[in-house]
């Protein structure tokens, strides 16, 4: 069982905050001084998170989540390699789009995987494990990354993600297994039919579906989106998730030329900036779920065993991201001393980190 956990703790969701203090350097390289298309740059890693998802799901439940996850792998150091031999924006910004293609199996294969090995009793511990290593790497990558920057250039921050994403998937081929009951399944029924000899012998899931494999094949490329469209509590809530995200980008953003222009902060320092958000959505992990346990618990008591319970926390935690938001760009524009924009940052990181720690959770995902 312990044999998958790598994947699910995995560094990729955190390439783009470790390029995030290299944008200015890289926009001066390629002689660019468009400001939306540095943030375009930054920002395209994520929309690759966007449209990873809709096809790595439906396939993992088509073909298993191993292959996705050794595609993903590899898709994934390729491009980053690439985006390191890069020599202009636009072939930058495609192979980041790849990139983030490829990193999206960690959030697209990951909770599957979690239910594949663990029952839900105690998904809890582990889904608090993995929200910790994905807030490890907004307050580490960053300031690897500008002092990186600042020795070795810009694109050794691709090579080096690329190397580590190298020994990740050779790992990941040398250690994980299949976790999906109906692959592993259908292998048995493989294995049974060639020892008895009885070609009749398959899995019940694979009899109930219809003979047209393609037809099956569309039916579950398709059901993401009308999950999406169909089920209004999924809309809002993915509209709401993406909104946060968006944010965070913006801020991703901002930050870089804040502390650089207003407060004079040196480049290799620069990572530093992003020690705020990071502490925010620590404390909007920790204290929203213990919030979302303590509602649950006493709902459950009452008999209200509802899986959107888990969502009741974000009426009081999300107000924190306009506050957040409000109090860097107020305090910034002013000149304030650097910490009161990083305080702003932190609430923010905490309103927009709590919200997304409640959609997660694998009770809310049941909804």
């Amino acid at each position: 069982m312990h044999r998958s956990y790598e994947s699910l703790t995995c560094r990729r969701p955190f390439t783009s905050s470790v390029v995030a203090p290299a944008i200015p350097e890289i926009m001066k390289d390629f002689r660019s001084t468009d400001a939306y298309l540095s943030a375009f740059v930054l920002s395209i890693y994520v929309l690759g998170y966007a449209f990873g998802p809709l096809l790595i799901s439906p396939l993992s439940e088509q073909y298993g989540r191993l292959p996705l996850y050794h595609l993903c792998n590899v898709l994934f150091t390729i491009c980053t390699l690439a985006c390191g031999r890069a020599n202009s924006l636009g072939v930058l910004a495609v192979f980041r789009f790849f990139a983030g293609v490829g990193g999206s199996s960690v959030f697209a294969l990951a909770p599957s995987s979690l239910g594949d090995l663990m029952v839900k009793e105690k998904r809890g511990g582990v889904m608090a494990l993995i929200g910790l290593a994905y807030n490890l790497g907004p307050a580490i990558s960053p300031t690897a990354g500008s002092y990186l920057n600042a020795a070795k250039g810009w694109r050794w921050i691709f090579y080096l993600t690329a190397i580590l994403g190298g020994i990740g998937t050779v790992l990941s081929m040398l250690c994980l297994s299949e976790t999906y009951e109906p692959v592993l399944l259908r292998r048995k029924a493989v294995r049974l039919r060639k020892e008895t000899g009885n070609k009749n012998l398959q899995v019940r899931s694979d009899a109930d579906i219809a003979e047209d494999k393609l037809e099956a094949f569309r039916s579950a490329m398709l059901m993401p989106l009308r999950m999406l469209f169909l089920s209004r509590p999924i809309f809002f809530t993915s509209l709401l998730t993406a909104i946060g995200y968006g944010y965070i980008y913006v801020l991703y953003t901002t930050l870089s030329t804040t502390f650089v222009e207003t407060y004079k902060w040196a480049p290799k320092s620069l990572g530093l900036a992003y020690l705020g958000t990071a502490v925010g959505n620590l404390i909007g992990m920790l204290g929203g779920a213990a919030i979302s346990d303590g509602i649950v618990k006493r709902r459950e008591l009452k008999g209200d065993t509802r899986p959107e319970n888990r969502l009741l926390p974000m009426v009081f935690w999300w107000p924190l991201v306009s506050i957040g938001l409000f109090i860097y760009a107020w305090t910034a524009q002013h000149g304030m001393h650097w910490i009161v924009p990083l305080i702003g940052t932190a609430i923010f990181g905490a309103g927009a980190m709590s919200a997304i720690v409640s959609l997660m959770s694998p009770q809310s995902a049941s909804f």
